[in-house]
């Protein structure tokens, strides 16, 4: 049976929303309406399903969580890979009895209660000002130490924090070439994918063009995802079927390429001498 999600025609009215960025609109209508949508509002979903999708970077759609929870518009659960619309209701309300069965079988399955909680807390404020809060948190701070470090120091405590513990370690472990492809070959992302040390490996024994270039060919390749399972190898085997993909090429006798064929070249000449004197 087909699935359809509901908009209500003021969501392009609404106040939050005409202030939004083109991309910023495309995302809130696309937690609202994708197919991993539940009638509870409270659904799993990756980060690298969201970048497939919108064809969105990887650090887009982390930029953007962040700022929609800043909005309080969702929660995102990193671990569970679960997020919580706070408004769903509000463009998706469906009063019907047999949904309210379903709504009670959804709430069972989620991972994170919080998210439950967060949806139908009375805190609707979606204005966000970074001003109050840092009062607030710097009054907090003041009153565990009872006001015996100076002024300036609780700000720049709280500036370090909300700048270092939103970022995830896995991604900043990351190597480039990885990063680059999760970011501009979506396709080739959903395949097994490298580690840090094949990636090194790859960028350290091939041209970076040869790469980007066989990366392209693999992102068009309607049945990759049918045919191969692992990014690191079939990259690898592309590239070696390409000739001029390497850096260096090596022969048997440690020479390079170049240098083997100015030798050909000059035993050919001494060879025309010799049977010339």
């Amino acid at each position: 049976m087909a699935i359809f999600r509901k908009i209500h025609t003021s969501f392009w009215s609404d106040t939050f929303v005409s202030e939004l960025t083109e991309k910023e609109k495309l995302f809130y209508l696309y937690i609202l309406t994708n197919e991993r949508t539940t009638q509870l509002g409270v659904y799993e979903i990756s980060k690298k399903q969201i970048c497939f999708d919108l064809s969105y970077s990887i650090d887009l759609v982390s930029m953007l969580i962040k700022k929609f929870e800043k909005w309080n518009k969702i929660k995102y659960n990193n671990t569970t890979n679960e997020i919580s619309v706070k408004n769903w209701d509000k463009y998706n309300l469906n009063p019907s009895s047999k949904v309210q069965v379903l709504v009670n079988k959804e709430i069972a399955k989620v991972k994170d209660k919080a998210l439950i909680q967060y949806k139908y807390s009375s805190d609707t404020v979606s204005i966000h000002n970074p001003q109050e809060e840092e009062e607030e948190e710097e009054e907090t701070k003041e009153k565990e130490i009872g006001g015996s470090i100076e002024p300036a120091l609780p700000p720049l405590t709280l500036e370090l924090e909300a700048t270092t513990l939103p970022a995830p370690p896995r991604e900043e472990s990351e190597h480039k070439l990885i990063i680059h492809i999760k970011s501009n070959y979506p396709t080739v992302a959903r395949l097994a994918q490298m580690t840090n040390k094949q990636a090194e490996e790859l960028v350290a024994t091939y041209k970076r063009e040869s790469i980007s270039k066989k990366l392209g060919a693999m992102e068009n390749k309607k049945s990759l995802l049918k045919d191969y399972k692992s990014c690191f190898l079939t990259l690898k085997n592309w590239l070696d079927m390409d000739d001029n993909s390497r850096l260096v090429k090596q022969i048997t006798t440690g020479e390079t390429e170049s240098e083997k064929r100015a030798r050909e070249i000059k035993e050919r000449e001494d060879s025309w001498k010799k049977r010339n004197i």
